[in-house]
């Protein structure tokens, strides 16, 4: 990659125990021209659409039904922030009345914020919190784009609540270390002294529906082409996110053993040269193998 196209950070937990296994906060932390000791895995950022499977999840448990539609239809939406008009993320497609299913494994964006409209901002952003984001702005800041990651987080906050899906709904603090040792490698403090057990925050059948949503292929083909980075040759779901103007890009997904996440920029903010989550953070992430447990 050269230089001012982009550069990326990634983070790798185990989902049985929330450790973590890889924490990458730049290509090269020597590097001054790209910014390389800036650690991007605790940066705040924009996250795309990567937290649209959260509102879904919101939703789900708060009585929606995933055989019901949304309107992915040109339309305005107000708030005190005035009309928005959201696009997809091809600006020319409209997909009309749309099951969860498909609006999510699709990620359409009007479908979403029209989800977000009936759920509410300060809903959406209250289960955020609760789910161990740290988000920069206010509801008031965000608005609707809200789900379209406008708030602003980090792609550790990213990673750590999707785990909630592969574990089943429980949320698990992240470990950063597992023992402390003293010089002559006394363990002085194991794992279980600092951390509490984990908590359920959406129940095991929601948890299950946007991991199947999330991993069906088909699913995604309205919008992705069939063959991209997010086919693997074992069962793993993800999901993109690319921010306004291409500044930041992402994909997280997870298997069964692993929650893997890759995002994808300029630590200046400088926009990339038209790279979405799939094609810039996608090969990344794919590469990685993604947490292959076999």
């Amino acid at each position: 990659m050269r230089k001012k196209t982009f550069q990326n950070a990634s983070v790798v937990v185990l989902n049985s125990l929330g450790e973590i296994e890889v924490m990458l906060g730049s290509v090269d932390f020597f590097d001054d021209q790209i910014d390389g000791n800036v650690n991007l895995s605790t940066a705040y950022r924009e996250m795309g659409s990567t937290l649209k499977p959260f509102l879904f999840a919101l939703a789900l448990e708060s009585g929606f039904s995933p055989a019901d539609e949304l309107k992915d239809e040109r339309q305005s939406f107000a708030s005190e922030l005035g009309s928005y008009s959201p696009r997809n993320y091809d600006p020319h497609k409209e997909y009309g009345q749309v099951r969860f299913r498909e609006a999510l494994a699709g990620s359409y964006n009007i479908s979403a914020v029209a989800l977000l409209d009936k759920m509410g901002v300060e809903s959406f952003y209250g289960f955020l919190q609760a789910i161990g984001f740290r988000i920069e702005k206010t509801p008031a800041e965000t608005g609707l784009a809200l789900v379209l990651g406008s708030g602003e987080s980090r792609l550790i906050d990213l990673v750590r609540a999707f785990q909630i899906f592969p574990q089943k709904g429980q949320l698990l603090p992240i470990r950063f270390f597992t023992s402390v040792e003293d010089a002559h490698e006394n363990v002085l403090f194991g794992a279980k002294t600092f951390y509490p057990s984990s908590k359920a925050v959406v129940s095991v059948s929601t948890a299950e529906w946007i991991i199947h949503a999330l991993s069906d292929k088909t699913a995604r083909w309205s919008n992705f082409p069939q063959g991209n980075a997010l086919e693997l040759e074992f069962d793993a779901m993800a999901k993109t996110g690319t921010s306004q103007d291409f500044r930041d890009n992402y994909v997280v997904g997870a298997s069964s053993q692993y929650t893997v996440g890759v995002w994808a920029g300029n630590a200046d903010g400088t926009p990339m040269r038209a790279s979405s989550g799939l094609s810039g953070a996608g090969p990344i992430w794919q590469g990685s193998d993604a947490g292959d447990s076999r």
